[in-house]
């Protein structure tokens, strides 16, 4: 893509052809991700509707109303899989340019999962989990207040004696612990998908000094492709938080050692 900076910072992108590598490297994803993304959903729609009878999940899908969380985390996680398979269907050469939006999804996606899997974290007490439920109950709540200033809604938000959730960055720094240029992972990966979603100059890297293709005083044009490699390179810790929440949930559901379960697909890896 080109890319004129502007005297007013404007970016301009220009499509610009990809090579055949970079097309065989985009199809690849594209079909590897679409494959796992679909093996996600069905494996997640039969373990839910088949618990082992004395599990806890299946405990608590016997309650009258389904809790948070099962209920809100299992919406995050759907999102999740929606915003990745999305993705693939961006990866195909040719359907979307790559500069931005593709992190936005990726990101959207990492979050809803990383949610997904902190509530059905295993080793909670009936208690702990419960209140990471209302927890997630009170931030829908307070979405809902912050849009509307809805006085019914604001007080069930603060009767039920719990905060909001801890920051998407906290939360998927100790899903992904280990240290990466100084920074945990999840916390890396979080802001660096952010970054790019939001279009922050920091994460446009110009190709150099000597591919500016136009300057005056006012500005100044560079080439900026697609980052193939950070783009493909920041799948696979995404999709192994998304596997996370998928393990995490069979662990939930008392399906360790189940056939079926055990056979389920791993994600990708590049």
């Amino acid at each position: 893509m080109l890319c004129g900076l502007q005297s007013k910072h404007v970016l301009e992108p220009l499509n610009l052809a990809l090579s055949s590598v970079e097309i065989a490297v985009l199809q690849d994803a594209a079909v590897r991700l679409r494959a796992y993304v679909d093996g996600a959903e069905q494996i997640m729609a039969r373990a839910r509707a088949n618990p082992a009878p004395d599990s806890e999940a299946a405990h608590l899908l016997a309650q009258p109303q389904t809790p948070p969380e099962i209920e809100h985390a299992e919406l995050r996680f759907s999102s999740a899989l929606e915003h990745l398979r999305t993705l693939a269907n961006a990866l195909v050469p040719g359907n979307a340019p790559l500069l931005f939006a593709p992190f936005t999804l990726m990101r959207t996606a990492l979050e809803g999962a990383g949610y997904a899997a902190w509530a059905w974290e295993p080793g909670l007490s009936a208690s702990q989990r419960a209140e990471r439920g209302r927890r997630l109950r009170w931030k829908n709540l307070d979405e809902v207040v912050k849009a509307t200033g809805d006085a019914e809604r604001k007080a069930r938000r603060d009767g039920l004696g719990v905060g909001g959730l801890d920051a998407a960055v906290e939360v998927l720094g100790t899903l992904l612990p280990e240290v990466d240029h100084g920074r945990r992972l999840g916390e890396r990966l979080y802001r660096q998908l952010s970054g790019r979603g939001h279009a922050m100059p920091w994460t446009a890297v110009a190709a150099g000094a000597g591919r500016v293709v136009a300057k005056d005083e006012h500005s100044e044009a560079r080439f900026l492709k697609p980052d193939l490699s950070q783009l493909i390179g920041a799948l696979e810790p995404t999709l192994k938080v998304v596997q996370m929440a998928v393990d995490r949930f069979g662990e939930l559901a008392g399906l360790g050692q189940t056939d079926w379960w055990i056979a389920r697909p791993p994600p990708p890896t590049w």
